[in-house]
């Protein structure tokens, strides 16, 4: 499993991004200049040179990675037998890399909306996030527990109904803190904190 975390990204300007694309395959070029707004022809951008970086500084392939995304929008490695996944957020960027699935979730601490408390998450969640001592925290905590098994089961967000059921308690997901930001990881194998450390 390889990981990669991009913190901070309103520290790159579009200069940053215009010399980052600059090695890009023309076609690459041509889809992330096709009606993206500039925060998220950024995002995608610095996804696409963090999935290369991985690859590339593990020995995996120096071939540019092609990347497709499934009916339920999770990205897919066109030509590489890799499974891969990419989470963003206003304040950072995580890619994941994997010879199985795997899904990985970045989510800003910030206030939660009560709505989607009561439809997404179950009774001991709910209960779990009122009691904690940083009840935001805690719901984006569990929210991106929630994504990451998702994409790990190489699904979409289809509707609130299935989020209240998931992650079963049998999934491999671990969540770690970084300044304001949580990310879980969810894969068939198993992980430790000090191994998804040594990535973040």
């Amino acid at each position: 499993m390889l990981i990669k975390l991009a913190i901070g990204l309103d520290a790159f300007s579009e200069y940053d991004i215009h010399c980052l694309s600059g090695s890009f395959p023309q076609e690459v070029k041509d889809m992330l200049s096709e009606g993206l707004l500039p925060k998220r022809r950024r995002e995608k951008t610095l996804a696409f040179h963090m999935v290369r970086e991985l690859l590339v500084e593990n020995g995996i392939s120096k071939i540019f990675p092609l990347i497709d995304h499934n009916k339920d929008g999770q990205p897919l490695l066109l030509n590489l037998p890799y499974h891969l996944s990419i989470s963003h957020c206003k304040d950072g960027i995580c890619v994941a890399i994997d010879e199985y699935p795997i899904g990985i979730d970045i989510e800003r601490v910030r206030p939660f909306n009560e709505s989607l408390l009561n439809r997404a998450f179950s009774l001991s969640e709910r209960q779990a996030i009122l009691s904690a001592q940083d009840s935001n925290s805690e719901f984006i905590r569990l929210w991106t527990r929630k994504e990451a098994f998702l994409k790990q089961q190489g699904l979409g967000i289809r509707g609130f109904d299935q989020l209240q059921s998931v992650p079963p308690l049998s999934a491999n997901l671990l969540s770690i803190q970084k300044e304001n930001l949580w990310i879980s990881i969810c894969s068939q194998q198993s992980l430790s904190e000090s191994e998804i450390n040594a990535f973040l």
